[in-house]
C-alpha cells in the first residue's frame, strides 16, 4: 500500500473500535498503561491493533518500548500470581524495569475459567491485569473480567522461587532431623548433646511448615461486596493459566540465521514424522515458507542429517535475504501460537516485496504483531480479515537540556500532522514518492477509496499483486469535475498533466445520472468534465494503446451498486441503538435502491414511510446522520457476512474485473 495513503488516510477517518465480528480465539492487548519505565516515565498505549507499528528515527525509543512490553507481558501470561523474573535472557539482556502495569485484553465472548467462577460472570469478552514490580519480583494485584474483579494483598504473596527455596530448606532440614535420630539412637549416653539440637529443629520445621500453609493461602477482595476472600494459591495460579493469556515472542534485531534455521529444521522433522495432525501442521508451514518465499521448500532425512531445500537448493546456498527469511520464520511461525510477537526491525536483508509478504503473512496469522521498524512496507492500518484495525505510532525521542534527560513518547497516528511527522521519520517525502506504482487509481473520495480498495484486495489476495507497487490510489475530489467545466482549455490541460504524471491511469467516476440514458454515446449523458477527461484518456490511448482507462458507475453513484441485504446489513450495525419496536417498523425486506436514484433520498423516504421520524420534527427521519456518513455506511456495508463480488448490482463486478485486467497487464 502507498505509505501516504495509509497514513493520510487514516488520519482523515480515524481508527475505528473492534470488530463485532471479533473472532480471534486467544486475547488481543488493546491497552497498556506502564508506569516508572525508563524514557518514557508513564507509557499509555491505547486501541493497539493487530498490527501495531512503531516508526520513528534512531534513539526515539521503538526498541525500548519492545523490552518493556516484552517484560509486562511475560509477568501477566506467567500463569501465577507472583514470580521472579528469570535471571537470564539470550545476548545478556536484562528485563525492562517498571514499577506498574495495567493491561487490558479483548476477545470474544468466552466460558470464563472453571476454577473460581463463582466470583465472575459465566462468560467475558474483556481482561484486565494489574502488574506490580518490586526489584525482580512482580505480583497480580488486580485482575478483573466485564465488570467482576478480585483485588489481592501484594505483601502476603510470594514468589514461585520462594516457595520452592522454603520447600527445599523443609526437606533438607527433615534430613538432618532424620540423621540426628539414628545418630541418637545408636548413641543413647549422647542424648544431651543431640536432643536439643532435634527439637530445635523440629520447631523450625513446623513452624516452617505453617508458614508455607499460610502462604498457600491468598488474601483477595472482591470489588462488589469488599468482602476479605481466602482462595487457594494453586487455584488462583490454575485460574490464570486457563486464562491462556499470550506469551510474549521477541525477535530481536540481526538474529543470526545460523542458530535459528537448523533448530527450524530440527521442528520441521519432528512434525514431518509425526501423527496425522502433526503431519498436517506440517504442510501448514510448508505452504506458509512457499508463499513467503516463492519457492517450493522440503525438508529431509539424508544419512542421518537434516536437509532444507529451497527449490531443491540447500538452504545454506541461498541468497542472505532467504536465509533471513526463514531465520524470522523459525522465530515466529514455529512458536507458540498462543503469543504476542514483538519484532525489532523485520526488514533487515529483506527486498520491499519479501517485507510485503511477511506483512500478509502476519495479517492472516491468529497472533498479534508489535513491530519497530525503518520499513513503510510494514505500515498496515486496513483491517485484517478478522475485523481488528491496525496502527501505528510515532516514537520521538526529547532532550531535556537544563536536567540532561531524555524523555521518549509514543504517539498514535491521529491527525494529518502526525501522518507526515511520521512520514519524515521513515525517510519519506510525500512529494516524491506519489506515483511509484505503476498503475494509479483516480477516485473521487474516501467512500470510493473503501469500495475499490475492498473488491480489488479480495482479487489480489492470492496473485502477488499488492498496493503501494503494482497499483495505488489518488483522490481527486469531487468538485474537479465541476472545475473542469468551468475553466477553460489551459486550465484543464493544466489538470490533465497532473493525472497522466503515472504510467498506466485509471480514472473512475460517478455517472451522476438520474434516468436511463438516450443515447450509446456516453458524451451525450455524461457531464461536460468527464466528457472532456474521456476525450483525453481515448487521445492516449491512440498515442500509446491500453495505457489509460476511464471508468463510470453503471448506476448514479457508488453507492448503488450494493444489494439490498449490504444496505441492510449496514444499518443494522450501524444503528446499534436502535429498539426491537423501530426495528419491526422498518421493513428493510422493501427496501430498494434503484439504479439512477440517490441512495439518500430512498432512505430518507423509506425511514419516513415506517414512521421512524424525529420526535420534535417528525418531518426528518431518525438515523439519518447514519447514512449520511458515506464512508462508515459504506464500510460496514462490505462487512456484510459472505459478501461476494458476484452480487454487485449494475454490472460492479464487470468494472472490477476491467480495473484488474489493466493492472495486471501493466504490473
Amino acid at each position: 500500500m502507498d505509505t501516504l495513503e495509509v497514513l493520510l488516510g487514516v488520519a482523515e477517518t480515524g481508527v475505528g473500535e473492534l470488530s463485532e465480528t471479533f473472532q480471534r480465539s486467544s486475547p488481543i492487548l488493546v491497552r497498556c498503561k506502564v508506569e516508572g519505565v525508563r524514557g518514557f516515565g508513564t507509557l499509555d498505549l491505547d486501541g493497539l491493533g493487530a498490527v501495531s507499528t512503531l516508526v520513528g528515527p534512531n534513539g526515539a525509543g521503538k526498541s525500548t518500548l519492545l523490552r518493556i512490553l516484552r517484560s509486562v507481558l511475560h509477568a501477566a501470561a506467567a500463569q501465577t500470581i507472583c514470580d521472579e523474573f528469570p535471571e537470564t535472557l539470550p545476548n545478556r539482556e536484562a528485563w525492562e524495569p517498571f514499577t506498574n502495569a495495567e493491561l487490558e485484553f479483548r476477545r470474544r465472548p468466552s466460558p470464563a475459567p472453571n476454577v473460581l467462577r463463582e466470583h465472575f460472570n459465566p462468560t467475558y469478552s474483556s481482561c484486565r491485569i494489574t502488574v506490580i514490580r518490586r526489584s525482580n519480583i512482580f505480583s497480580i494485584t488486580t485482575l478483573s473480567l466485564d465488570d467482576k474483579s478480585l483485588m489481592f494483598t501484594e505483601q502476603q504473596i510470594i514468589s514461585r522461587k520462594q516457595r520452592r527455596t522454603a520447600e527445599e530448606g523443609v526437606k533438607q532440614q527433615e534430613v538432618k532431623l532424620a540423621q540426628l535420630q539414628q545418630t541418637l539412637q545408636a548413641n543413647q549416653n549422647m542424648k544431651g548433646t543431640y536432643q536439643p539440637q532435634i527439637d530445635q529443629i523440629s520447631q523450625q520445621i513446623v513452624h516452617e511448615k505453617q508458614q508455607a500453609i499460610r502462604n498457600s493461602v491468598v488474601v483477595a477482595r472482591s470489588a462488589d461486596s469488599n468482602k476479605e476472600i481466602k482462595l487457594e494459591r494453586e487455584t488462583v495460579d490454575t485460574f490464570l493459566a486457563e486464562l491462556g493469556l499470550p506469551q510474549p515472542i521477541y525477535v530481536a534485531a540481526r538474529t543470526s540465521p545460523e542458530t535459528s534455521i537448523p533448530e527450524m529444521i530440527k521442528k520441521l522433522m519432528i512434525l514431518k514424522k509425526g501423527r496425522e495432525r502433526d503431519v498436517a501442521q506440517f504442510r501448514q508451514h510448508q505452504a506458509q515458507l512457499k508463499h513467503l518465499l516463492q519457492a517450493d521448500v522440503d525438508v529431509f532425512d539424508e544419512q542421518n542429517k537434516e536437509l532444507l531445500l529451497v527449490n531443491s537448493v540447500p538452504w545454506r546456498q541461498a541468497s542472505s535475504g532467504t536465509e533471513i527469511t526463514l531465520s524470522f520464520f523459525s522465530l515466529t511461525m514455529l512458536n507458540t501460537m498462543n503469543g504476542i510477537v514483538l519484532w525489532d526491525e523485520p526488514e533487515n536483508g529483506l527486498h520491499p516485496t519479501r517485507r510485503c509478504r511477511l506483512l500478509d503473512l502476519m495479517q492472516n496469522d491468529a497472533r498479534q504483531y508489535f513491530l519497530a521498524t525503518h520499513a513503510p512496507e510494514f505500515i498496515s492500518l486496513s483491517n485484517t480479515n478478522n475485523g481488528i484495525p491496525n496502527r501505528v505510532f510515532r516514537c520521538q525521542s526529547l532532550h531535556d537540556v537544563e536536567n540532561d534527560k531524555v524523555h521518549l513518547s509514543a504517539i498514535p497516528i491521529a491527525d494529518r500532522r502526525d501522518a507526515f511527522s511520521a512520514l519524515e521519520a521513515l525517510g519519506i517525502h510525500p512529494a516524491r514518492t506519489l506515483f511509484t506504482a505503476n498503475v494509479v487509481l483516480w477516485i473521487e473520495g474516501p467512500t470510493e477509496l473503501i469500495f475499490y480498495r475492498h473488491w480489488l484486495r479480495k482479487r489480489f489476495l492470492k496473485s502477488q499483486t499488492y498496493e503501494g507497487f503494482q497499483y495505488t490510489f489518488m483522490q481527486y475530489g469531487g468538485g474537479v469535475i465541476a472545475w473542469i467545466e468551468a475553466n477553460d482549455t489551459t486550465a484543464f490541460n493544466s489538470l490533465f498533466d497532473l493525472l497522466s504524471l503515472c504510467r498506466y491511469p485509471i480514472i473512475l467516476l460517478d455517472s451522476d445520472l438520474k434516468a436511463p440514458p438516450n443515447s450509446q454515446n456516453p458524451r451525450d449523458y455524461l457531464k461536460n468534465g468527464a466528457s472532456r477527461l474521456l476525450d483525453e484518456i481515448e487521445g492516449l490511448n491512440r498515442e500509446r494503446p491500453n495505457s489509460a482507462m476511464l471508468r463510470w458507475t453503471g448506476g448514479r453513484e457508488i453507492e448503488n451498486y450494493l444489494p439490498p441485504r449490504a444496505i441492510a446489513h449496514a444499518l443494522h450495525t450501524l444503528c446499534k441503538t436502535m429498539g426491537d419496536e423501530e426495528k419491526n417498523k422498518l421493513d428493510l425486506e422493501s427496501l430498494v435502491v434503484d439504479r439512477y436514484e440517490s441512495y439518500d433520498d430512498v432512505l430518507h423516504r423509506h425511514f419516513l414511510k415506517c414512521g421512524i421520524v424525529d420526535k420534535d420534527h417528525p418531518e426528518k427521519p431518525r438515523w439519518r446522520s447514519i447514512w449520511a456518513n458515506k464512508p462508515e455506511f459504506m464500510r460496514a456495508a462490505l462487512s456484510t457476512p459472505n459478501l461476494e463480488e458476484k452480487e454487485l448490482l449494475w454490472d460492479g463486478d464487470k468494472l472490477i474485473s476491467s480495473m484488474v485486467r489493466f493492472i495486471e497487464e501493466h504490473s
